[in-house]
Formats: C-alpha cells, sequence, structure tokens
C-alpha cells in the first residue's frame, strides 16, 4: 500500500503532468503511460516486497541473513568429523545468532533414553513410521 502510494505521488503524478503540458492527445498519452507504468510496478512488485522485507528485518528488527549464516556453517562443518564437535558448534552458533545465554542439542538417542515416551508418543501419531 505505501509502495503504491509513493509510486503514485513521485512518479504517476509527475509524468501525468508532463505529458498533459504536451498539445496532442494529453489525456490518451496520459492513461496510456500511466497503465504501462502501474503493470510495471504489478511486475516488479514482488522483488520489490522482498527487498523491502529483507530491510526491515535488517534494520528495523536487526535479524541477521540466516542464508548467509547457513552458508558459514556448512563450510566449517565441512572438516567436522566427530558428531560431539558438531553439536557444539551448532550450540556456539545459535548462541551467537540469536543471542541467548545457553544452547543445547539433545542427540535423539540422549532424549529417548531420558525419556522412554518420545517413541510410544511418536508411534501413536505415526503408526506406519517404525
Amino acid at each position: 500500500m505505501v509502495i503504491a502510494l509513493i509510486f503514485s505521488v513521485f512518479v504517476v503524478a509527475p509524468l501525468a503532468r508532463v505529458l498533459r503540458a504536451s498539445a496532442l492527445y494529453p489525456e490518451t498519452k496520459v492513461l496510456i503511460a500511466t497503465t504501462a507504468l502501474w503493470c510495471a510496478l504489478l511486475l516488479l512488485f514482488p522483488w520489490l516486497e522482498r527487498a523491502v522485507s529483507r530491510a526491515a528485518d535488517r534494520w528495523l528488527f536487526r535479524r541477521p541473513d540466516y542464508r548467509i549464516l547457513a552458508q558459514a556453517f556448512a563450510r566449517e562443518t565441512e572438516s567436522i568429523e566427530d558428531e560431539r564437535e558438531l553439536f557444539a558448534l551448532a550450540e556456539q552458533k545459535v548462541q551467537e545468532t540469536l543471542g541467548v545465554a545457553v544452547a543445547r542439542i539433545i542427540p535423539f538417542v540422549e532424549a529417548k533414553m531420558v525419556c522412554g515416551q518420545i517413541e510410544p508418543a511418536l508411534q501413536r501419531r505415526h503408526p506406519g513410521s517404525a
């Protein structure tokens, strides 16, 4: 809505004024030009919406770009061969990224030992998977 308002005020209206100043069929020129501009805005809108969302996430909400962080994490995990090292790295990255004091990754095997009810609960929810 805001993008359409800005587009109307700063692009369409000035162009319409310029075209109305021409002598030959000014209203027809205005209609064709504004229709073409609105069609261009509609075609560009998905890209504009993503750009505005990314900017709002970065500037207003101070969210990191998770795609870049995921790529960096993938590069760092390539040399890791031990599951414990992988979990430690993941915990560290979660703490850094989210700004939390503690993050813990619990392997499924450990969770299963601690809480023996996970498997029966999963079987009740998904009877065909075993």
